[in-house]
């Protein structure tokens, strides 16, 4: 016959046991009376699953009463409580739900597999030590929380380190685009689109810069204007068009279809992205 205890948790009383075998078997009536919640409708729930691992078993208690109690294993509480949704527990035992799906897996553990004076020493009918019993838990819950934290807190600066790396990484990156857009410059009648873009202080997304060459080399085309070319380590050889017909392109008299310059700022109005301005301007 499988003897029933009492394990005490946060002033709840949790009827488990441990079988020959070793296993560690919960009463499941005893939690969902703590909880508010039905028994049936849970039992019908556990037997839906496979991983729930429930058990009719004969069960004599501290007086030497026999009955027979619905046991689920104690590997299985864990899965069990985390499918009770909050809104279907009292606000009440909301907290309490909480503690359950935390810490009750441990408690049982400590009770039947951590032989321990103090698990000995227990009397669940004497007030004093169930007080002691419940502080040395809140302790120990408390502990853990605080290991999370720290944890936590490892993960935060771990986190910002590699932001700030990556925020130099990407300084780093411009100031090369800033060399690269000087290099694109050309000569004084001559510029890339990338190079007039950085004198005038902002950026422009390869995508965008190649819209607009389409349109300025038809422009070019049109109006018989000569294009020139540069080369580049990073682009290759691009277009180079004159200062002037770029002038035209920024101050809207070309447009570029779904490009838009704003307060100095190349707006694409397909992503409503606003390219950042650089750090300097030049040839300002």
């Amino acid at each position: 016959m499988n003897k029933l205890e009492i394990v005490p948790f946060y002033g709840d009383s949790i009827q488990a046991l441990r079988t020959p075998e070793g296993k560690i078997m919960v009463g499941v009536r005893a939690v969902c009376d703590a909880l508010g919640v039905q028994v049936g409708s849970q039992l019908r729930r556990l037997k839906q699953v496979k991983w729930a691992r429930v058990s009719q078993m004969n069960t004599r208690d501290a007086g030497g009463s026999i009955q027979e109690l619905s046991m689920i294993d104690y590997e299985s509480v864990p899965y069990w409580l985390a499918g009770i949704k909050v809104g279907k527990v009292t606000p009440e035992a909301r907290v309490k739900l909480e503690q359950y799906q935390l810490e009750v897996k441990q408690v049982l553990a400590d009770h039947f597999l951590t032989a321990s004076p103090a698990n000995e020493d227990f009397d669940p009918t004497d007030e004093m030590s169930v007080t002691l019993h419940n502080m040395l838990r809140q302790r120990t819950a408390m502990l853990a929380l605080q290991r999370v934290q720290a944890e936590q807190e490892i993960h935060i600066r771990e986190a910002q380190r590699i932001g700030q790396e990556a925020a130099e990484l990407a300084i780093e990156a411009n100031e090369k685009v800033d060399s690269v857009a000087a290099d694109l410059y050309g000569d004084t009648d001559y510029v890339a689109i990338v190079g007039y873009c950085r004198s005038k202080g902002t950026g422009i997304a390869r995508a965008i810069a190649a819209k607009v060459g389409k349109v300025l080399t038809n422009y070019c085309k049109a109006h018989e204007i000569q294009i020139n070319s540069a080369h580049n380590e990073v682009w290759g050889y691009v277009h180079t068009y004159p200062t002037k017909v770029l002038d035209l392109w920024w101050d809207g008299t070309i447009k570029v279809h779904n490009v838009l310059i704003q307060n100095d700022r190349i707006v694409d109005l397909n992503t409503q992205y606003i390219h950042p301005i650089t750090k300097a301007k030049y040839y300002a």
